[in-house]
C-alpha cells in the first residue's frame, strides 16, 4: 500500500504533501495533477506500477489539497516545487508525465530540468486561447494543438 499523505517543507517556507505508489526501487516518475485535482489522483491498483517497473510520485500543487499556497504562483514555479520534491526524495533522475492542466506543469518541468527530466509526457494537455501574433486570449480555438496526446520517448524499464 502507498503513502497517501506525506508532507516537507518547501526551501520557501511552504508545506507541499505527497505520496508514493509502488516500489521505491523503479523508475520514478513524478505524476502531475489536473487542474483541479490532487496527489491522489492516480490509477488506484498499484499493481500496475509494480509491473510497469514504475516508482509513482504524486503531489499536491501549491494551494491545492494539503499544499501551502504560492501567491502569485505561475505554471513555471512547480519547476521549483517538483525539484525540491525530487530532492527531498533524493531523487537524481526521474520522468514527469501530466494530464490536462498538469500537462503545462510537466512541459515546463522537462524544459527547465533537463538534466533530471529523463523522460516526459503531456496526456490530453490544454493550451493557451490565443490567436498567433495576438497578445490577448480570445476566448475560442483559434489556436489549439492538433494532438491531444504526445509523449517524448519511452519510460525505461527500470532506474539506472
Amino acid at each position: 500500500m502507498g503513502e497517501p499523505l506525506l508532507t516537507f517543507e518547501t526551501p520557501d517556507g511552504r508545506t507541499l504533501a505527497y505520496a508514493l505508489w509502488g516500489d521505491p526501487g523503479d523508475f520514478p516518475v513524478l505524476l502531475l495533477h489536473g487542474t483541479p485535482g490532487c496527489r491522489l489522483e492516480r490509477w488506484p491498483d498499484e499493481d500496475v506500477y509494480r509491473r510497469a517497473g514504475i516508482f509513482l510520485v504524486t503531489h499536491d500543487r501549491a494551494g491545492y489539497g494539503r499544499s501551502t499556497r504560492r501567491p502569485g504562483r505561475r505554471i513555471v514555479d512547480e519547476v521549483d516545487d517538483v525539484a525540491a520534491l525530487a530532492d527531498h526524495l533524493g531523487l537524481e533522475r526521474f520522468g514527469v508525465t501530466g494530464g490536462s492542466g498538469g500537462g503545462a506543469h510537466a512541459l515546463a518541468c522537462a524544459a527547465r530540468l533537463p538534466d533530471r527530466v529523463v523522460r516526459a509526457a503531456c496526456v490530453v494537455g490544454v493550451a493557451p486561447l490565443v490567436t498567433p501574433g495576438s497578445t490577448r486570449t480570445t476566448g475560442s480555438p483559434a489556436w489549439t494543438p492538433r494532438t491531444s496526446r504526445s509523449s517524448v520517448g519511452r519510460w525505461p524499464a527500470r532506474r539506472s
